[in-house]
Protein backbone atom coordinates (compact mmCIF):
# COMPACT_ATOMS: atom_id res chain seq x y z
CA UNK A 1 0.00 0.00 0.00
CA UNK A 2 2.92 2.66 0.68
CA UNK A 3 4.48 1.92 -2.43
CA UNK A 4 1.11 2.77 -4.45
CA UNK A 5 0.90 5.82 -2.22
CA UNK A 6 4.67 6.63 -2.67
CA UNK A 7 4.34 6.78 -6.82
CA UNK A 8 1.19 8.11 -6.63
CA UNK A 9 2.53 11.16 -4.96
CA UNK A 10 5.70 11.27 -6.62
CA UNK A 11 3.64 11.11 -9.82
CA UNK A 12 1.44 14.02 -8.95
CA UNK A 13 4.43 16.06 -7.72
CA UNK A 14 6.28 15.28 -11.74
CA UNK A 15 2.39 16.06 -13.26
CA UNK A 16 2.35 19.26 -11.08
CA UNK A 17 6.03 19.99 -11.71
CA UNK A 18 5.44 19.33 -15.51
CA UNK A 19 2.44 21.38 -15.86
CA UNK A 20 3.81 24.45 -14.29
CA UNK A 21 7.28 24.28 -16.35
CA UNK A 22 5.00 23.96 -19.51
CA UNK A 23 2.75 26.69 -18.56
CA UNK A 24 5.37 28.81 -18.18
CA UNK A 25 7.36 28.26 -21.25
CA UNK A 26 4.07 29.06 -23.36
CA UNK A 27 3.66 32.11 -21.21
CA UNK A 28 6.93 33.23 -22.00
CA UNK A 29 6.01 32.74 -25.56
CA UNK A 30 3.08 34.20 -25.74
CA UNK A 31 4.65 37.34 -23.74
CA UNK A 32 7.26 37.78 -26.22
CA UNK A 33 5.22 37.47 -28.88
CA UNK A 34 3.29 40.68 -27.90
CA UNK A 35 6.52 42.62 -27.05
CA UNK A 36 7.70 41.79 -30.69
CA UNK A 37 4.02 42.92 -32.26
CA UNK A 38 4.46 46.00 -30.16
CA UNK A 39 7.85 46.58 -31.48
CA UNK A 40 6.74 45.70 -34.95
CA UNK A 41 3.95 48.46 -35.03
CA UNK A 42 5.84 51.15 -33.16
CA UNK A 43 8.77 50.89 -35.93
CA UNK A 44 5.86 50.74 -39.07
CA UNK A 45 4.30 53.74 -36.97
CA UNK A 46 7.50 55.52 -37.55
CA UNK A 47 7.91 54.53 -40.90
CA UNK A 48 4.71 55.84 -42.03
CA UNK A 49 5.26 58.85 -40.12
CA UNK A 50 8.38 59.61 -41.99
CA UNK A 51 6.68 58.54 -45.40
CA UNK A 52 4.06 61.54 -44.69
CA UNK A 53 6.53 63.80 -44.23
CA UNK A 54 8.71 62.89 -47.17
CA UNK A 55 6.17 62.67 -50.08
CA UNK A 56 8.43 60.80 -52.44
CA UNK A 57 8.09 58.07 -50.54
CA UNK A 58 4.50 57.79 -49.96
CA UNK A 59 4.02 54.97 -53.10
CA UNK A 60 6.36 52.29 -51.04
CA UNK A 61 4.17 51.57 -48.48
CA UNK A 62 4.30 47.79 -47.53
CA UNK A 63 1.22 46.08 -46.47
CA UNK A 64 0.79 45.59 -43.24
CA UNK A 65 -0.26 41.91 -41.78
CA UNK A 66 -2.84 41.02 -39.57
CA UNK A 67 -1.78 41.83 -36.21
CA UNK A 68 -4.73 42.10 -34.37
CA UNK A 69 -5.87 38.32 -34.80
CA UNK A 70 -1.87 37.26 -33.42
CA UNK A 71 -2.67 39.70 -30.74
CA UNK A 72 -5.65 38.16 -29.57
CA UNK A 73 -4.64 34.77 -29.87
CA UNK A 74 -1.55 35.82 -27.90
CA UNK A 75 -3.51 37.60 -24.98
CA UNK A 76 -5.46 34.32 -24.76
CA UNK A 77 -2.93 32.28 -25.00
CA UNK A 78 -1.40 34.09 -22.24
CA UNK A 79 -4.17 33.87 -19.91
CA UNK A 80 -4.91 30.01 -21.07
CA UNK A 81 -1.85 29.31 -19.40
CA UNK A 82 -1.79 31.39 -17.06
CA UNK A 83 -4.71 29.08 -15.68
CA UNK A 84 -3.09 26.27 -16.28
CA UNK A 85 -0.11 27.25 -14.03
CA UNK A 86 -2.64 28.41 -11.16
CA UNK A 87 -4.14 24.54 -11.74
CA UNK A 88 -0.54 22.79 -11.76
CA UNK A 89 0.41 24.54 -8.81
CA UNK A 90 -2.62 23.78 -6.46
CA UNK A 91 -1.61 19.66 -7.38
CA UNK A 92 1.37 20.50 -6.30
CA UNK A 93 -0.41 21.91 -3.39
CA UNK A 94 -2.86 18.99 -3.05
CA UNK A 95 0.24 16.32 -2.99
CA UNK A 96 2.70 18.59 -0.40
CA UNK A 97 -0.77 18.77 2.33
CA UNK A 98 -1.61 14.75 1.49
CA UNK A 99 2.74 13.84 2.14
CA UNK A 100 2.09 16.04 5.53
CA UNK A 101 -1.15 14.13 6.42
CA UNK A 102 0.46 11.05 5.88
CA UNK A 103 3.51 11.82 7.99
CA UNK A 104 1.25 13.35 10.80
CA UNK A 105 -0.96 9.98 10.88
CA UNK A 106 2.15 7.81 10.86
CA UNK A 107 4.32 9.34 13.13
Amino acid sequence: MSFEVSNNLQSAFASGNYGLQKASEEITEASSNIARQNIRESVEAEGNAARQTNPADAGNSTPQANTGSNLTNDLISLKENSIYAQASAKVISVADRTIGRLIDEIA
